[in-house]
């Protein structure tokens, strides 16, 4: 059994001023997603706050907050989430892998961030199209929504998990929200709170392999977070998506379990 300590890094009051769900929400949804019942678990997370005054936020600071919170020896067993301001290099980003690789503090896939202010900005532009008494409860409801899928899915990069094209927590919101858009308000939220509180089939075997005795071991350097660098995310299907990274991942599938190859490098545009 392999559990991993959590800990969220505040650095803009995200708990304190209530733009976050209760950690014991957003805990409890890690859980439900990525939990193996005997093989994979997670602590329930430590708080740690900075203050930090800046408006955005470069990698280079994210690193330093990592560096401090975490003291992953040998191998990682503590996982960082931090809650920060809008990200320099995109103020549109909601939230990032920063930590790829082992440059900047020590082991890839350590840590992820979640831009609370973009995501607030994001929800208050969509509620002003709201009318009536009930558009600030609506927004306050979404912008939670928002926040805790955000660091789901972003939970997901940590395992090596990539984007999805279906509805479930590893789906990029673009292509979520562009799929809904033919609900209506009520039913499209309805359908984003349900996806973002589902795994894919895949993606769950591929944990299995990782984790479960005995593992496929092939597997554990590409999904345990401090081992390999990020390497553009595991589809659904077992492949690995056009980005950055060192080594692609082919698809070969058996009647029970998805098996990894390792084909040749191939390079591509950032992925977050």
């Amino acid at each position: 059994m392999i559990k991993y300590k959590l800990v969220f890094v505040d650095l803009v009051k995200g708990f304190e001023t209530g733009i976050c769900p209760p950690v014991i929400e957003i805990y409890s949804q890690i859980r439900e997603l990525f939990h193996i019942p005997g093989y994979l678990d997670f602590a329930f997370p430590s708080i740690e706050t900075a203050d930090y005054t800046d408006l955005t936020i470069s990698t280079g600071h994210l690193d330093f907050y990592v560096s401090e919170a975490l003291n992953n020896q040998g191998s990682v067993r503590s996982l960082c989430i931090i809650f920060a301001p809008a990200f320099a290099n995109d103020p549109e980003t909601l939230g990032y892998l920063f930590d790829q690789t082992s440059n900047g503090n020590g082991f890839p896939r350590e840590a992820v961030a979640v831009f609370l202010p973009t995501i607030n900005s994001f929800v208050s532009r969509v509620a002003a199209r709201l009318t009536g008494s009930s558009r600030q409860t609506i927004q306050e409801t979404v912008r939670k929504e928002m926040v805790l899928r955000t660091v789901c899915h972003e939970f997901g990069h940590l395992f090596n998990l990539g984007h999805d094209l279906d509805f479930n927590v590893m789906s990029q919101d673009r292509i979520l929200l562009d799929k809904l858009d033919s609900f209506d308000v009520s039913e499209r939220f309805q359908n984003y709170k349900s996806a973002s509180r589902q795994l894919c089939n895949g993606h769950r075997k591929m944990l299995e392999n990782a984790y479960v005795d005995p593992p496929f071991t092939e597997w554990i350097p590409w999904i345990h977070p401090g081992k390999q660098p990020f390497i553009n995310g595991l589809s659904c299907e077992g492949t690995a998506l056009t980005g950055t990274g060192r080594n692609i991942i082919g698809e070969e599938i058996s009647q029970d379990r998805l098996k990894i190859t390792l084909s040749p490098n191939r390079t591509g545009a950032d992925f977050k």
